[in-house]
């Protein structure tokens, strides 16, 4: 959609999308640029934030088995910047932030389970 609402040019859309993802990507970039917070929060931005929850997955170091250790370190980062994102009024930031959060918890306690071989 183009900025003006009509249409079905995505030159708007794919240019916040680049200026999202093809950056050295951390979520603390969103907060010296809000614009790409913005664009991320929007109601029909569903698309462009899955792409960025993908992205930050893929942003993690190699895996290294910790027994959950790393995993606990990346949602306890991703709790602390969906605070900061519900602070700001980007709410749909936030939620996929908490998911995120919630996922690397599972991971840890299947890593903490695999350690301790159960």
């Amino acid at each position: 959609m183009r900025a003006d609402g009509k249409g079905n040019d995505n030159v708007t859309v794919n240019h916040k999308e680049n200026a999202v993802f093809f950056s050295d990507i951390q979520i603390e970039h969103l907060m010296t640029m809000p614009e790409n917070a913005e664009a991320l929060d929007a109601q029909d931005a569903e698309r462009m934030r899955r792409a960025f929850r993908c992205q930050l997955f893929n942003n993690r170091d190699i895996f290294r088995p910790s027994g959950g250790r790393e995993e606990i370190t990346l949602a306890e980062r991703y709790e602390t910047q969906a605070d900061c994102a519900e602070g700001q009024g980007w709410l749909h930031l936030a939620t996929l932030l908490r998911g995120l959060a919630s996922d690397y918890r599972s991971d840890a306690e299947r890593e903490r389970r695999k350690d301790e071989g159960e």
